[in-house]
């Protein structure tokens, strides 16, 4: 994953590698961007999902979003995820992280997530 500052915009863009995404995976992927938004200040993600070939599946999504919500490092963080299509998998990350006070929200533009985020 890489994770770098958008330019002239106060909003953290992280962008994941190719392939499945399992659990451990995620848990280092969650570090990163937990020292990224430490490290910069910035509250605001953009995700970028589109090179993934599916989410994963639910159970691992719903640890996933317990695991932020229940991260102080995490709280008041806003993720706008960029996805390839809008279906049930991208649904339910939206649906299991809200319910857990994490703002979350799946989109299929770029540019439509940033007008969101900012």
């Amino acid at each position: 994953m890489e994770i770098k500052k958008i330019p002239d915009r106060d909003v953290l863009q992280a962008v994941y590698d190719q392939g499945e995404t399992s659990r451990e995976n995620l848990l280092a992927q969650r570090e990163q961007v937990a020292e990224a938004i430490a490290g910069y200040g910035i509250r605001k993600v953009l995700v970028d999902a589109t090179a993934l070939g599916a989410f994963p599946s639910s159970p691992v999504t719903l640890e996933h979003n317990v695991s932020i919500s229940s991260d102080p490092r995490f709280y008041g963080v806003m993720f706008a995820v960029v996805c390839n299509e809008l279906g049930e998998r991208e649904r339910f990350v939206e649906t299991t992280g809200l319910n857990r006070a994490v703002t979350i929200r799946c989109f299929t533009s770029r540019r439509e997530a940033l007008e969101w985020l900012e």
